[in-house]
């Protein structure tokens, strides 16, 4: 095989590999920068989502709080609970029907005696209450009616003083939960928000409309036993972004958030096909792009082969020598042709090589030969790299003080204030001239001076210690 075949074959080779390499590395940076985006997006939407049921709860609570404190309510039910009496009861029902009147947002008002009796009310059951006293207003959990509607029940103690006389049970229209969650601003075709309570009898219901009910099933107080729903019900901070699988069944990529009060959870969602699409899409263009290109590289190799086998040799001596390790190598061609510009192009990428090889050598030589001890730890009490003042100073071999938790050889009397730093540094503070003792190779300690960084988003400590002086002592 003559130097042109083997050239054209080369070039052919060089540049096919080299398209799928960039092709392959330009690929995954953009799957995980779309992966990103849409996970910042999500976390971006359920904080929204949860601030705006927060309010809303709030504004609920005040609301029924209001009604519970009106003088003639607490005045009446006072006359009331002493004397039974029906002008008062007419005053209290009169007050009721004043602020459902004033407020399209309660469904149902009542007011119940101290020992659950129900006293009067508008549009109201009239049955006793049965939960215990309400300490401040008090979410009692929601209602799902036959048609779709949800109702949201909130008490509220009446005072008068410090007596408590009774309790105000105002019954809410969630509709304003329903408009916050029917609003599907930035979640694409298939995204939504599920605000959801655990019901009475265990399950998990969504307390508005679904965008994808099931046949014939519309309305609030659904079914929603999926994963977003039950993690987001787990723990008052849990916060959970990534694939779940929601009520449908369908894979989605979620964020959950926790309301302690009244105990909801939100799960804002989106279907993992609709977070894949653009991806797909960008690795349909490149697979096009790479066919094209591996066309045209077949083309210029076979004549760069032909006409300009000499200086292609150059270029591939010039790279076999890079690859060796030998940096400093460069082509040496002086052209104002194709071949020159590829030269060039190729000297210039061998220079920047060069540079930061020589960078990284210089940070591991500074790393490595440094006589302060330099580190990098986890909050998970691991060091993750070590330099040789680590060894040197406390004589354990590398892969002892990397393969134990370095608490083990911190002296047992500074355990604990260094665990107490450790819960600094992982809630974000640096530490500062932090003193405690390590355990030697010889059975003694040797007191090190400690300053250290955290970086809260990985969970790395960076830091750097000192040799303070030496103490005899058992080996841990």
């Amino acid at each position: 095989m003559d130097i042109r075949t083997k050239l054209v074959f080369a070039l052919v080779s060089v540049s096919l590999a080299s398209m799928f390499a960039l092709g392959l590395v330009t690929y995954r940076a953009v799957e995980i920068d779309l992966r990103e985006r849409r996970v910042a997006q999500l976390e971006g939407v359920a904080d929204l989502k949860a601030a705006a049921v927060e309010r809303v709860v709030a504004g609920w609570m005040d609301r029924v709080a209001l009604v519970a404190s009106r003088s003639e309510v607490r005045l009446g039910l006072a006359e009331y609970e002493g004397t039974g009496s029906a002008a008062a009861a007419a005053r209290i029902e009169q007050q009721l029907t004043d602020a459902a009147g004033a407020s399209a947002l309660f469904r149902e008002l009542a007011v119940y005696g101290a020992d659950g009796r129900f006293v009067t009310g508008s549009g109201a059951r009239t049955g006793p209450l049965v939960e215990p006293r309400p300490n401040g207003v008090t979410y009692r959990g929601a209602r799902f009616g036959a048609d779709g509607r949800v109702s949201v029940v909130w008490d509220a103690p009446v005072m008068v003083d410090t007596d408590y006389l009774g309790t105000v049970r105002a019954v809410l229209g969630a509709g304003e939960i329903a408009r916050l969650s029917l609003n599907y601003a930035g979640l694409g075709e298939t995204g939504e928000t599920l605000v959801v309570e655990e019901a009475a009898d265990g399950t998990v219901r969504a307390l508005h409309p679904v965008r994808f009910p099931p046949e014939g099933r519309g309305g609030g107080g659904l079914v929603v036993d999926g994963d977003g729903a039950l993690r987001a019900l787990g723990g008052d901070e849990i916060r959970t972004t990534g694939q779940l699988i929601d009520y449908r069944g369908v894979s989605v990529w979620a964020a959950t958030r926790r309301i302690a009060s009244p105990g909801w959870g939100i799960v804002v969602k989106l279907d993992e096909s609709e977070h894949v699409e653009p991806i797909a899409d960008i690795r349909d263009d490149m697979i096009r792009l790479a066919v094209t290109l591996a066309a045209f590289a077949i083309a210029v190799g076979t004549f760069v082969g032909i006409r300009f086998a000499q200086p292609i040799t150059r270029l591939a001596e010039a790279a076999e020598d890079i690859g060796e390790g030998k940096l400093e190598t460069r082509s040496g061609i002086d052209r104002r042709d194709e071949v020159g510009l590829l030269a060039r192009t190729f000297d210039e990428m061998a220079e920047r090589l060069q540079t930061q090889v020589g960078l990284l050598d210089e940070y591991r030589l500074f790393f490595d030969r440094s006589i302060d001890l330099l580190c990098m730890a986890s909050t998970d009490g691991y060091f993750k790299e070590i330099n040789e003042a680590f060894v040197r100073e406390l004589g354990w071999p590398e892969e002892k003080l990397l393969s134990v938790p370095f608490m083990d050889m911190v002296h047992p009397d500074d355990r604990d204030a260094t665990r107490a730093e450790i819960e600094r540094l992982a809630a974000g503070s640096p530490t500062i001239r932090f003193t405690n003792r390590f355990a030697c190779a010889d059975g003694s300690y040797k007191r090190l001076r400690w300053n250290a960084y955290p970086d809260p988003e990985s969970g790395r400590l960076y830091a750097i210690a000192r040799v303070r002086g030496r103490e005899e002592g058992a080996t841990p």
